[in-house]
C-alpha cells in the first residue's frame, strides 16, 4: 500500500466497524438505548402496579426515587408512557 492508501483504509475500515447493520458500535447503541427505555417503562409499570394495590396513586418524586432516576428523567419517562396510554397523569399523582 502507499502511504494515503493506508490511512484511507484505516478509516474505511473504522467507519465499518461503527456502522455494520448488527454489529457496529452504533447500531449496538441503539439497541442498548431501546432496552434500557423498555426496562424503565416495565419497572415503573411494575411500582404503579404495586402502589394501585397498597397506597393509591404515587407522586412522580416518589416514582423517580424508587427508579433511582433524575426529575427530568422521569417527567420524561411520564409523558412518554401518557402517549402510549399506559398512566395518567393528574397533579401530583400518576396511576395506571
Amino acid at each position: 500500500m502507499t502511504m494515503t492508501a493506508a490511512p484511507l483504509a484505516l478509516i474505511a475500515a473504522g467507519l465499518l466497524i461503527l456502522w455494520m447493520p448488527r454489529a457496529g458500535l452504533i447500531p449496538q447503541a441503539r439497541r442498548w438505548r431501546r432496552r434500557r427505555e423498555r426496562m424503565r417503562v416495565e419497572h415503573a409499570l411494575k411500582r404503579l402496579l404495586a402502589s394501585e394495590h397498597g397506597s393509591g396513586p404515587i407522586a412522580p418524586e416518589s416514582l423517580a426515587d424508587s427508579l433511582r432516576l433524575g426529575r427530568r428523567e422521569t417527567y420524561r419517562l411520564v409523558r412518554r408512557m401518557e402517549s402510549a396510554g399506559l398512566v395518567q397523569s393528574q397533579p401530583g399523582a400518576l396511576q395506571l
